[in-house]
């Protein structure tokens, strides 16, 4: 609970901390929960703490539920200054210092409800655990970042951290990012290891797709490579049938091309024939009915149509999910670090090709077919850093000085790459 409320501080001034007050909740999760982890000692651990003769943690949002729907949320706390100061007083504990345990060694079985749930352990499922682990082992081995400003970062984590405290916020759903989340985790769905299985946990996941070009490894340019039309191909490839080269063209406008990709995809993943009207849809704007618009697509899909309202979107959820463990698998061997965001990779910007190259063959090694990989990645002109470096020489401004002008903005940035190059170093207060 301190290394908790220690890191949400840590990570944004505006982040709290849950802590379930309900003492039910642990008895119906003791399943998925450490066995150390009851109600008994977080109770006391968590009245120790907010006790105001102690003062290291306070309450900011008391608990509730709804004892009719059972619903409700988390009593919020957050660190005071007199514990912050109290863990810094030997210093600053180093984010990579940190470790993040999964329940059940990462490899996570829901049921219905998303509601985790115990296993019977097998030969797949501990095969399953050895290879995450060797990518997790790969991932600790390295630092993956975000270089954007100190204000935009701020921001950033602001703007998530608030979050928490407006109408519809789903826990856990979008929180600030945690560098110290570095390692993943799988979730199947349904109670069955054949729904699901996708990677979760690593922080990158959580930063918007138009930042996501500004991540970086050991402080090196990335590049991100995304499967284009993953599911209509994969589905496609399920039935048997050729896909069309543009699945997200049928026959409307192409300003109208997001709102295609949002129902062929939610067509695909549904459990029944009801599909659920996107916020953004004006049939005024569109100019026909949500109906309507949902068989358009779907006659533009014929071939596949009956698979529409199956459920068949998390069997192919394990297909992709497999092809991102080959991918990863392929690289942890190396050493090489592999960032997954479901479809898509991030890796240091000189394995392009190859990571290209092991993407396609392993998409079609698992599914038969062949899908288009797009190409994202840092941009000089996307770098402000570089070119008021750049600049600066050209002005004939000293280049050292330049250089320290460029880093200011970039001061956070620059401090959490610099502690992780010298996590080896002896700090000279122990040296003999």
């Amino acid at each position: 609970m301190i290394a908790n409320l220690y890191l949400a501080t840590k990570t944004s001034p505006d982040l709290v901390l849950g802590i379930n007050l309900n003492k039910n909740w642990y008895t119906e999760n003791r399943a998925s929960l450490p066995s150390w982890f009851t109600y008994a000692p977080v109770k006391r651990a968590f009245d120790y703490l907010t006790d105001e003769t102690v003062g290291l943690a306070k309450v900011v949002k008391p608990g509730n539920i709804d004892r009719t729907t059972g619903k409700g949320f988390n009593t919020k706390i957050v660190a005071t200054r007199k514990l912050i100061d109290l863990i810094e007083s030997q210093g600053k504990p180093p984010l990579y210092a940190f470790r993040r345990e999964h329940p059940f060694g990462g490899i996570i079985l829901k049921d219905a409800k998303k509601k985790v749930t115990p296993y019977k352990n097998t030969a797949a499922t501990k095969a399953m655990r050895g290879r995450l682990a060797r990518i997790n082992a790969v991932l600790l081995e390295h630092w993956a970042d975000l270089e954007i400003t100190d204000n935009e970062f701020d921001a950033l984590q602001s703007k998530f951290a608030t979050a928490q405290t407006k109408p519809g916020f789903v826990e856990d759903e979008r929180l600030p990012i945690d560098f110290t989340q570095r390692t993943l985790y799988r979730v199947f769905n349904n109670r069955s290891f054949d729904q699901g299985g996708r990677f979760y946990g690593g922080w990158w996941q959580s930063v918007p797709s138009r930042l996501r070009r500004f991540i970086t490894i050991n402080d090196k340019r990335t590049v991100e490579l995304d499967f284009s039309t993953l599911h209509p191909r994969m589905i496609y490839a399920h039935a048997g049938v050729t896909c069309p080269d543009d699945p997200y063209d049928v026959g409307l406008a192409p300003d109208l091309r997001p709102l295609v990709k949002h129902a062929l995809n939610a067509l695909i993943n549904a459990q029944s024939s009801k599909i659920s009207v996107p916020g953004s849809y004006d049939p005024n704007v569109v100019g026909m009915s949500w109906k309507a618009f949902l068989l358009q697509v779907k006659k533009a899909h014929e071939p596949i149509k009956h698979l529409f309202g199956t459920g068949i979107g998390l069997a192919l959820q394990r297909k992709d999910s497999d092809v991102a463990e080959a991918v990863m698998l392929n690289f942890a061997q190396h050493h090489i670090p592999c960032l997954p965001i479901h479809d898509s990779f991030i890796m240091h910007h000189g394995y392009e090709d190859e990571l290209n190259e092991v993407m396609d063959k392993t998409f079609f090694g698992i599914t038969g077919s062949h899908t288009g990989i797009k190409v994202e990645k840092m941009k000089l002109e996307d770098h402000q850093a570089q070119i008021d470096i750049l600049q600066a020489y050209q002005t004939g401004e000293d280049e050292i000085q330049a250089i320290i002008n460029s880093f200011t903005p970039y001061r956070q940035y620059h401090q959490r790459i610099d502690t992780w190059r010298n996590r080896f170093q002896i700090p000279e207060s122990v040296l003999p």
